[in-house]
């Protein structure tokens, strides 16, 4: 058996891996559909207490921008 994970997957463990070089520009090359922002952003958030949280949030700002700002103020954050 092997473990398969789509694109979305991939870039959130990467992110929660902190290896931002390797998924910058996931947003306009890999999703490329606004339609999963809330999924990715709700599981993004699941790392707000992680010790990497400031650069997540920084890489997550400079690839959703508004969007993502938005986002986290609905959260209170």
């Amino acid at each position: 058996m092997f473990n398969v994970a789509n694109h979305i997957r991939a870039c959130l463990d990467l992110i929660a891996d902190g290896k931002f070089f390797l998924v910058q520009g996931m947003k306009k090359d890999y999703i490329c559909n606004d339609s999963y922002n809330e999924e990715i952003f709700s599981k993004v958030m699941v790392l707000k207490d992680a010790p990497n949280w400031n650069e997540v949030d920084k890489f997550m700002e400079k690839e959703y921008m508004l969007a993502w700002l938005t986002y986290k103020k609905s959260k209170g954050l």
